[in-house]
C-alpha cells in the first residue's frame, strides 16, 4: 500500500512495499531509515518533524511522530544568503578603477563593444584588477551574466544568481555508508518560493522553492568538502532557479553544485560512498574561482 504524507512542509509519497518515499516536487526517491531522524525542526529544534495528514477540502491535520530511535542532531552553524536581485557592487568585488581621460586612449575600442571609449563622464572607463580596460556600463553587465573578465577570463568573486534562502549545519554519529564510525555532517538548505530578479532566467515571473537535505562524512576528506559548501552558499553559487534535471519543471529552485542527498546507496542513489565525489566538487567549485588552499583555507587570488 502507499499513502501522500506532508514532511517540512515537502508531499512525499510513501510506498509501504519497498519502504521508499519519493518527493512529488522533484522526483527524488530514497529509501526509509527507520528511527531516523526527519530533519531539523523550526529554530534549530532537534528530531522528528510533524506530519500533516490530508483531511477535508485540502486542510492538514498535524501529527507529531513518535521520539527517540534516531542519532541526536548537534547544531553547528546556519547561514543566511540574501538576493542581489541585481544591485551588486562591482567596484568592491572587482577592486577596479575609474580611469582619468589622459590615462587611456578616448579613440580606442572597447574589446566588448568594438567601439571607442569615448570621454563620457557618464560611462566612465574602469581597469579591472586584472588590468583589462572597458566602460563601466558594459563590464557591468558582462559580468551580472558571467563573473569573470569578458577579455582574460580571469574570475571574480561575485555574489551568485541563487535566490534568498538559507543552509543549516549539523552534525550526527549516524555514519554514512563505507565510513564506518565516522560522524556525518547534515546540509539544510531552505528556500521559499518568490519572484524571480534580473538576475534569473525570466525575471518577474514566480518560482517555486524547495528544501533539500544532503549528507558529508565528518573525515578529513569531509571537512575541506564542507568548508567549500559553506563558501559557496555565501557566494551564492549553490542552487540557482532554472529546470529540473529530473522532473522537468521550470522556474524552480534546483543544483548548480551535486551534493549526496543520501547516507547509502552509492552513486546511483546520489549517495555514499563514493570515493571520486570530494574531487569532482573542489572541481565544480574551482570552475566558479573558489578554491581551498593546502590548509583547507579559502584562497583569496587576484593578478
Amino acid at each position: 500500500g502507499s499513502t501522500s504524507l506532508m514532511i517540512l512542509d515537502n508531499l512525499y509519497a510513501i510506498d509501504f512495499a519497498t519502504m521508499e518515499q519519493t518527493n512529488e516536487q522533484t522526483g527524488f526517491r530514497r529509501r526509509i531509515r527507520p528511527g531516523g531522524a526527519l530533519g531539523p525542526q523550526p529554530h534549530g529544534g532537534m528530531g522528528q518533524a510533524a506530519l500533516a495528514l490530508p483531511v477535508g477540502n485540502g486542510a492538514r491535520r498535524r501529527v507529531q511522530p513518535r521520539t527517540g530511535g534516531g542519532s541526536k542532531r548537534r547544531l553547528l552553524e546556519e547561514i543566511t544568503f540574501k538576493s542581489h536581485e541585481g544591485h551588486i557592487d562591482f567596484a568592491t568585488h572587482t577592486n577596479w578603477r575609474l580611469l582619468r581621460p589622459e590615462e587611456y586612449d578616448a579613440e580606442a575600442d572597447c574589446p566588448i563593444t568594438c567601439c571607442p571609449y569615448g570621454t563620457d563622464t557618464d560611462d566612465p572607463v574602469v581597469k579591472l584588477s586584472c588590468d583589462c580596460i572597458f566602460n563601466r556600463s558594459t563590464v557591468e553587465r558582462a559580468l551580472l551574466n558571467k563573473p569573470q573578465c569578458p577579455l582574460c577570463h580571469f574570475k571574480f568573486p561575485l555574489p551568485g544568481s541563487m535566490p534568498t534562502g538559507t543552509m543549516t549545519l549539523f552534525t550526527d554519529d549516524e555514519p554514512c555508508e563505507g565510513h564506518v564510525a565516522t560522524p556525518t555532517y547534515i546540509l539544510h538548505y531552505r528556500f521559499d518560493s518568490g519572484t524571480q530578479g534580473p538576475q534569473h532566467p525570466f525575471p518577474g515571473e514566480p518560482y517555486h522553492g524547495t528544501e533539500r537535505m544532503c549528507y558529508v562524512p565528518d573525515d578529513d576528506k569531509g571537512k575541506r568538502t564542507v568548508s567549500l559548501l559553506k563558501e559557496a552558499f555565501h557566494r551564492g553559487i549553490t542552487f540557482k532557479v532554472g529546470t529540473s534535471v529530473t522532473t522537468g519543471r521550470t522556474n524552480v529552485v534546483t543544483w548548480a553544485l551535486h551534493h549526496k542527498t543520501s547516507r547509502g546507496g552509492g552513486p546511483q542513489s546520489y549517495g555514499w560512498p563514493d570515493p571520486g565525489y570530494h574531487d569532482r566538487l573542489a572541481a565544480e567549485c574551482a570552475a566558479h574561482g573558489l578554491l581551498l588552499d593546502d590548509a583547507g583555507e579559502i584562497m583569496t587570488h587576484g593578478p
